[in-house]
């Protein structure tokens, strides 16, 4: 796992990608809450059969987010969008880490930071890890990449979730803090603290209740779509 480059640095988790546009979420160091500790999805299907089980769910390596003081702060560093996930595909890293990549139909662009574009493109991805499936990608989409995913391995499921960030789900719609590059790819860059559900005009936050960005969706609009698009679209305008 030998990472290239470290990813935008900003309001978000650090990301950094490898031949497979790693983030640190999968680094070697910062394993934690379950992850696959170099266990190979082949070994897991083995194991679980030698247990009678034909279905596990293992954890995903999770890091800790760098702090993002406001929502002010978020909206100066990330495109914001609303849409829904159209399509899906799961790669698999190294034989052991399954991730899933989501194309998103963009609605609205709330916001688009106009720097820190992350240097995550197609040229650096290897064969394995590329969208290939999703491609090409139109301009009113963006693909997301997330660690997890179901997989079938030997006719045993595996199932690798964060508990924390469910994966997207494609009957619903949501506003997401997005770190993207100039080819459409993209990552959740705070995790589940950027991403919301919306149900009618309400945005249901996936994050917790005492992060900065969730407090202030709140505090500030009612967790209202409609006030928030208002109050960022303004923002932007000016």
């Amino acid at each position: 796992m030998k990472p290239i480059y470290t990813a935008a640095i900003g309001a978000g988790l650090l990301f950094i990608a490898s031949s497979a546009m790693r983030p640190a979420l999968f680094q070697e160091g910062s394993k934690r809450q379950g992850g696959y500790h170099g266990a190979t999805l082949k070994s897991r299907a083995s194991e679980a059969k030698a247990q009678g089980k034909h279905e596990v769910t293992v954890g995903v390596p999770s890091d800790i987010p760098q702090i993002v003081p406001s929502l002010d702060h978020a909206l100066a560093n990330f495109l914001v969008i609303v849409g829904r996930p159209i399509a899906t595909q799961i790669v698999v890293e190294h034989d052991a880490d399954i991730v899933t990549w989501y194309k998103f139909h963009i609605d609205t662009i709330l916001s688009n930071r106009p720097h820190h574009l992350s240097q995550i493109t197609l040229d650096i991805l290897s064969d394995e890890m590329r969208p290939t499936q999703l491609l090409p990608i139109a301009k009113d989409e963006i693909v997301v990449i997330r660690p997890g995913g179901t997989l079938i391995v030997d006719g045993v499921t595996i199932n690798a979730r964060n508990p924390h960030f469910p994966p997207f789900d494609t009957s619903k719609t949501y506003l997401l803090f997005l770190y993207n590059s100039t080819d459409g790819l993209a990552y959740a860059g705070m995790e589940a603290a950027g991403t919301f559900e919306i149900d009618d005009d309400k945005l249901l936050p996936l994050g917790r209740d005492d992060h900065p960005v969730v407090q202030d969706m709140k505090n500030l609009y009612g967790n209202s779509l409609s006030r928030a698009r208002e109050a960022i679209e303004g923002r932007v305008e000016k």
